[in-house]
């Protein structure tokens, strides 16, 4: 497919019930799209010879007949959203789908809505990310990192993304509404946008594009950590971190290297407030209340299903 720019990419389609689809970003509606079969005398589309060049109707079926064999095809298209083409450095995502720790370069096309090229650069990084989202489901999360800051899809300039996949989320509009009602009560400066997301040639679907944490001003400074609140086997995967009295498990997630003072000063802290809340005299001088109100807001609002077990995330900022 291509567009004015000609910026051109190969979209691989996939086959189900006998059918082949291809899934076609949403600005390709006004434009056309080239068939990569071979000479136009190799091609037929419903009995009649085909140009290569070829516009069509979504959601037609149309046989194709190529060498001799038919193969019956739809073309899909997404809806006006940003789109990402992602090409890995090894052309595939088997050894990233194998294991969160591996990660790979790559290229990174980014257009708007309306088909123009916004961005096109290397990835310095592309890998898995999250829990239960990754293990547990063929449509993965990723994290990128790019070479440089950039505002992709129009959010806030950052070098980290993060691409949640929505594979639990039915209606594909829980994890924006989250960050949209903790932005509403002021706590919030993650932004989000669906994008359609391309990674080799195929269709991956659609995500939620969002910048990672990681950018913000606040963890750029000296002492600020960044903490986890998650399950034992996540926890002792992490390898770095403390478990509370109450046997609460934390991992340290920003920086990525921390003293033993430092953590061990973390650790008390975060004890002697846990000790305070469980004698129902929680020390509120030793936390931002507005911030763990927006939190519990924020959780109960959304009916959060990891809310207070897993994949809870606190930061401590020095001199707070």
């Amino acid at each position: 497919a291509f567009n004015d720019q000609m910026m051109d990419e190969t979209i691989e389609p996939f086959c189900q019930d006998g059918v082949w689809y291809y899934c076609l970003p949403g600005y390709i509606e006004t434009q056309k799209i080239l068939l990569p079969w071979g000479t136009e005398k190799e091609l037929q589309v419903d009995g009649k010879s085909a140009s290569l060049v070829w516009s069509w109707e979504e959601e037609k079926t149309y046989t194709f007949t190529w060498k001799g064999q038919d193969y019956q095809v739809q073309f899909l298209c997404n809806s006006q959203l940003p789109t990402l083409f992602i090409h890995t450095e090894s052309g595939s995502l088997e050894e990233i789908h194998r294991s969160k720790n591996h990660e790979e370069t790559g290229h990174l096309l980014a257009l708007d809505a309306s088909g123009t090229v916004e961005y096109q650069g290397d990835l310095k990084r592309i890998k898995g990310r999250g829990n239960s989202t990754f293990s547990d489901y063929d449509k993965k999360p990723y994290s990128i990192k790019l070479e440089e800051s950039f505002p992709l899809a129009g959010l806030e300039e950052s070098k980290d993304y993060t691409l949640l996949a929505l594979a639990f989320d039915g209606d594909k509009i829980h994890s924006k509404l989250g960050l949209e009602v903790a932005s509403a009560l002021g706590e919030n400066d993650t932004e989000a946008q669906w994008v359609a997301l391309y990674i080799n040639g195929e269709w991956r679907g659609l995500y939620l594009l969002a910048t990672s944490v990681s950018h913000l001003d606040q963890f750029q400074e000296e002492g600020a950590v960044l903490l986890e609140k998650d399950m034992e086997s996540r926890y002792l995967e992490s390898g770095n971190g403390f478990t509370t009295q109450d046997g609460n498990h934390f991992s340290v997630k920003r920086p990525q290297e921390i003293n033993e003072n430092d953590l061990t000063q973390l650790e008390n802290r975060i004890n002697q407030i846990e000790t305070s809340i469980l004698a129902g005299k929680p020390d509120f001088e030793m936390m931002d209340l507005d911030s763990f109100a927006v939190q519990i807001l924020t959780e109960e609002v959304t009916r959060n299903f990891d809310a207070y077990k897993t994949s809870s995330f606190y930061y401590y900022l020095p001199g707070d």
